[in-house]
């Protein structure tokens, strides 16, 4: 990991013997400046040292050590960011490994009520989308996929959830709207790889 590199503060020009108030000051606030430097780079540390941990636990198959790691985030950053994606990751490991798919998307259902506007809910649609579709649920897809779509259309989750939409609609059987969908995934993206694929469906 690359460390910043603090620049001292140019203080020449204070006087320090007709102005020893403001050079004490400015000795201060380049101290300050340094610790919330060093601050910003532990935190950066702690976060990938905790991701990198809880990943050696999945790939050791210990999916519990690994959840309680990702608990530990929670219980220690509540509200936070990083605490939303330790639940996103909860909830995945729930579904795709030890097969609880019911905790996983009640978590995923918690993290969308407590955060609605913030990216990690975005993220808990679209799996929420992506599970109901694996499950054949089609219509509760649709919903899942239809709020990133209307709710977040500046993300980029949001043109996958529309494709997504799409085939939700087009297994469904609902085939002039899914029809509908990827013409307008063409129009949004015309000239892209998305544009094609929705071509291609259609």
């Amino acid at each position: 990991m690359k460390f910043m590199r603090f620049k001292p503060l140019n203080v020449g020009w204070v006087n320090r013997t007709t102005h020893p108030t403001l050079a004490m000051l400015w000795q201060k606030l380049e101290i300050l400046a340094v610790v919330i430097v060093i601050g910003i780079t532990q935190y950066a540390c702690l976060s990938t040292n905790t991701h990198k941990l809880a990943a050696q636990r999945v790939q050791e198959k210990d999916y519990q050590g690994a959840i309680d790691i990702y608990q530990a985030v929670i219980d220690e950053k509540p509200g936070t960011s990083e605490a939303r994606k330790a639940q996103l990751a909860i909830a995945e490991l729930h579904i795709d490994k030890i097969d609880q798919p019911e905790v996983g998307m009640r978590l995923y259902q918690d993290l969308i009520a407590v955060a609605p506007d913030s990216d990690e809910t975005v993220e808990a649609h679209y799996r929420l989308g992506f599970y109901y579709f694996r499950a054949m649920d089609y219509e509760s897809a649709q919903k899942s996929f239809d709020t990133i779509v209307n709710q977040f259309p500046h993300l980029e989750r949001s043109h996958n959830a529309q494709l997504m939409l799409a085939k939700s609609h087009e297994k469904a059987q609902n085939f002039e709207k899914a029809v509908e969908i990827y013409d307008n995934v063409a129009y949004r993206h015309p000239n892209t790889k998305r544009a094609s694929q929705a071509l291609i469906n259609k």
